[in-house]
């Protein structure tokens, strides 16, 4: 199966690249790939040439008959004119029939057509190492589904309640097919199923709520691990655009509600295959987001207590190719998916990697869990137990789910390492001792840190306390623990210069959120980039990136993305900044936006070094001094986000939050008095708009109350509302947003003048 019941979607990449042409491309571009087989079938007996042949052996593919693909690559690889890709595609079609042997050949002829080419090479070696993997098949058990399975298709099982979901061919026809035309296949939809005393046997095929059924594709689904909600994704169409997108339906006393959008949901691209972490604060999916090719790479959002999912961002290390990457599974820390873009048997293959070790390393799972067919959709229930979906011969129909048992799918290492940063005054401190000391004070060991203040200590038990002792007078120090990205996960409470914790075990530990960086102060701005080579997009790795004042003081540190775009949240603002990234031995080029200011060219200070001027010459700013007691130049009426100024629904009351909030600003006041500052309060669009007006308004009025009341002139405020006139995001009126989405639009800015004085 390529790719399930998205197949449609996904599958031209490589078709349109022999051209388009004639009846069949037209066929092709209508979806109708049985139709354009026929056609390229009659194409060949007119006209043969490696061009037809190759087209229809990719047809073959798509239509799942792969010997006739192997066939037809066969005869197009005779002819003189054959380019290099076209053997490259008969090889993958001899893997996908589960002839490595005659496929390491055709590799080989291959990569002599292209006078040497280490991809070719790779592949070569792959040959061998699969002949290997085939006879390594010990300790597996591998059981269809009685009940469950049929002549359709059957795939991503689901575990819920006592029984299964999946999704299969559907029954409905709401548009008047009687068959769906790509492939002469049915819609799917999403069903449920009862177990019947074990788990490979099932009784009872239903659909598992008629509120999930749709005119087109429904599924595959995932559930939130507190079973509140169910996230599935649904054939969208729009004009000639097809999508998938994502929905989810709260589960309110056992029954499902009315599907909502995801927010990230475009017509550009599509999203798909959801799955959670463990805490549910982790939602991975595959989207072609950004793909030029159309290619599908896992993608994955945090959820936050404050602003709910985050923009989509693509994993990190080298889970994503050129290819397809496909129903990601999160299980303990470990990072299951299906793609067709790392070498395996042909076909889609099931990957494993770990998030401890930054997706960096990607294991296959190998016979007899993969084969030369298309495998797919893997749930663990638990470490040595699970579900999967396969096309492989011997099953009842098009796709069927499998029951698998081993010993264990991949080890963990039983005794955790814990790794963390130390900083001091904030920021990171190289080359500082670390002892370690166990619960009766006896030393265990002793470490220093890095350059950037990282450190480790390895072989830790997890039922033991510990305690960190820095050798050296760092009252003002602070520890956290990390995870493998380097990123905060927790703080660990100092007691009179010492750092106390207990090891978490890893399944315990690699579902954390890093820490969300506290403002520094309350006058803060943000700025985005992108790194790159040559083009945009072309790292191969994270990269640190700082950021120093004129002073050469270090502001904040940040990383890319796999993209390059990197984001500091929270600088503090000052005429210049010097952005450095990487090692200074590598070349780079940077693109960077402050405020929607675009610097697409920034003054270079060095291969890996560019000075970003944020104040020009002659513009018109003026100096304070902030609560850090630090002086910083502003511009005339700039505006800021105050942090946590938020307002529960048709309230206007200062809460604990925007206290601490407002208690900074007052000391900014006192310190500042020839500043002039200005409250602009906003709502969501719920309500009337004049209602939402008022509020606003009794919103800026009440932050200049409170500031008033302890003792800040009234002629240095202003209060302003203007209710749901300046949304932030696109939660207008009669559009449906999670209560996340609302309270982000319930804000308060405020903007500076002042007077030009010397301090």
């Amino acid at each position: 199966m390529k790719i399930c019941c998205f197949l449609f979607l996904i599958i031209s990449i490589g078709f349109n690249a022999f051209g388009q042409s004639k009846k069949g491309d037209k066929l092709f571009e209508k979806k109708l790939y049985i139709d354009a087989i026929k056609a390229y079938e009659k194409a060949t007996k007119k006209s043969a040439s490696s061009e037809t042949y190759a087209k229809l052996g990719e047809l073959y593919k798509i239509a799942k008959s792969y010997h006739q693909s192997k066939e037809a690559f066969e005869k197009a690889v005779t002819f003189e004119d054959a380019e290099p890709k076209v053997y490259l595609s008969y090889a993958y079609s001899l893997l996908s029939i589960n002839q490595p042997l005659e496929a390491k050949t055709v590799f080989q002829q291959y990569a002599e057509l292209l006078g040497g080419d280490p991809k070719a090479d790779m592949y070569i070696l792959g040959c061998d190492q699969l002949i290997e993997w085939n006879k390594d098949t010990t300790d597996w058990t591998i059981n269809t589904l009685t009940g469950l399975n049929t002549p359709a298709s059957e795939f991503s099982p689901h575990p819920y309640l006592n029984g299964l979901i999946y999704c299969s061919t559907g029954q409905t026809d709401w548009v008047d097919y009687t068959e769906y035309e790509a492939l002469h296949n049915n819609y799917y939809d999403i069903y449920y199923s009862r177990t019947s005393g074990s788990n490979t046997s099932f009784i009872d095929k239903k659909l598992l709520s008629n509120k999930l059924t749709s005119f087109y594709h429904d599924g595959p689904v995932a559930i939130t691990p507190d079973s509140s909600a169910i996230y599935f994704c649904r054939l969208t169409r729009s004009g000639k655009s097809e999508r998938m997108h994502l929905f989810y339906s709260e589960i309110i006393n056992g029954k499902i509600e009315p599907p909502q959008s995801f927010n990230y949901n475009n017509d550009e691209y599509s999203i798909m295959h959801p799955t959670f972490s463990s805490d549910g604060k982790l939602l991975f999916f595959a989207s072609d987001k950004g793909s030029e090719n159309g290619s599908y790479d896992i993608y994955f959002c945090k959820k936050t207590r404050r602003f709910g999912w985050s923009a989509p961002r693509p994993v990190p290390g080298l889970i994503n190719t050129e290819k397809d990457e496909l129903f990601p599974h999160y299980f303990e820390g470990k990072l299951f998916f299906a793609s067709d873009g790392h070498f395996g048997y042909g076909g889609l293959d099931m990957f494993v990697a770990l998030d401890k070790e930054q997706y960096k390393v990607i294991t296959n799972l190998k016979a007899p869990l993969n084969s030369s067919y298309d495998d797919f959709s893997l749930f663990a229930i638990n470490e040595t137990n699970g579900y999967f979906a396969s096309n492989r011969e011997g099953g009842e129909g098009l796709d069927d789910i499998y029951y698998f048992t081993h010993n264990e799918i991949i080890k963990e290492d039983e005794h955790p390492t814990m790794t963390g940063v130390f900083e001091y005054k904030k920021l990171r401190q190289g080359d500082v001792e670390l002892i370690l000391y166990d619960e009766l004070g006896n030393e265990i060991a002793r470490t220093r840190t890095d350059d950037k203040g990282n450190f480790e200590f390895r072989n830790l038990n997890i039922d033991k306390n510990f305690t960190i002792m820095p050798v050296g007078d760092l009252d003002e120090s602070d520890i956290y623990i990390t995870n493998a990205n380097g990123e905060k996960l927790i703080l660990m409470s100092n007691s009179n210069g010492s750092f106390e914790f207990k090891p978490l075990a890893y399944e315990s530990s690699n579902i954390l959120l890093p820490i969300e960086e506290e403002y520094p102060t309350l006058l803060t701005i943000k700025m985005n980039g992108f790194v790159y080579k040559k083009l945009k997009g072309d790292l191969s790795q994270r990269l640190e990136v700082n950021a120093f004042d004129e002073n050469g003081n270090l502001l904040a540190r940040t990383y890319t993305n796999l993209d390059g775009s990197f984001e500091f949240k929270t600088l503090i603002p000052t005429s210049n900044y010097t952005i450095k990234v990487g090692t200074e031995e590598e070349v780079f080029l940077m693109i960077l936006d402050s405020k929607g200011e675009l610097t697409t060219d920034p003054e270079r200070e060095g291969n890996s070094k560019f000075l970003f001027r944020r104040l020009s010459e002659d513009a018109d700013v003026f100096k304070i001094v902030n609560e850090e007691n630090v002086i910083i130049e502003l511009l005339q009426k700039e505006s800021f986000n105050l942090p946590s100024i938020y307002y529960e629904t048709n309230s206007y009351q200062i809460n604990a939050n925007s206290a601490e909030q407002l208690d900074k600003l007052f000391i900014l006041l006192k310190k500042n008095s020839h500043i002039k500052v200005t409250f602009e309060s906003h709502t969501d669009s719920k309500g009337k708009d004049s209602y939402n007006l008022k509020l606003s308004e009794n919103r800026s009025e009440a932050a200049v109350k409170y500031l008033v009341k302890k003792g800040i002139s009234k002629d240095q405020l202003v209060a302003i509302g203007y209710g749901e006139t300046k949304l932030v995001n696109h939660c207008k009126n009669d559009v449906n947003c999670s209560p996340e989405e609302h309270a982000l639009n319930r804000r308060t800015e405020i903007s500076i003048v002042g007077k030009k004085i010397k301090f």
